[in-house]
């Protein structure tokens, strides 16, 4: 196998990871609105929250993904929640190098800072 497939596969894998971890960071941080109407079926099987108990903090996704205003050169808000350039770009918390890159422990890994 060359390296592009397998840092392909690497990369496949990892946002397999991260899309794990990040339902995970979602978890119960809404309210169930058909809890709210008697209607939920999944009960305790359910991802959403159905009281103040089970509520948890939401993650911090700000500065995740490049504002689509800033691109078009029209935001100008200071507290804008989304990235203005990719030196404000920031990997969500959970997703960031939480594996050890297979292709740069073998040398192959050509992703350099941008590798997760």
């Amino acid at each position: 196998m060359n390296s592009d497939v397998l840092q392909q596969q690497q990369q496949q894998q990892q946002q397999q990871e991260c899309n794990k971890t990040t339902a995970m960071q979602c978890y119960k941080t809404k309210l169930c609105r058909f809890h709210l109407e008697s209607r939920c079926l999944r009960g305790e099987n359910c991802t959403f929250a159905h009281n103040a108990v089970e509520l948890r903090a939401p993650p911090d996704l700000s500065r995740t993904k490049i504002c689509g205003l800033w691109a078009k050169g029209r935001c100008n808000d200071p507290s804008c929640k989304f990235a203005h350039g990719h030196q404000e770009l920031k990997s969500p918390a959970a997703c960031y190098k939480t594996s050890l890159c297979f292709l740069w422990q073998k040398g192959m890994c050509n992703a350099g800072e941008r590798c997760r």
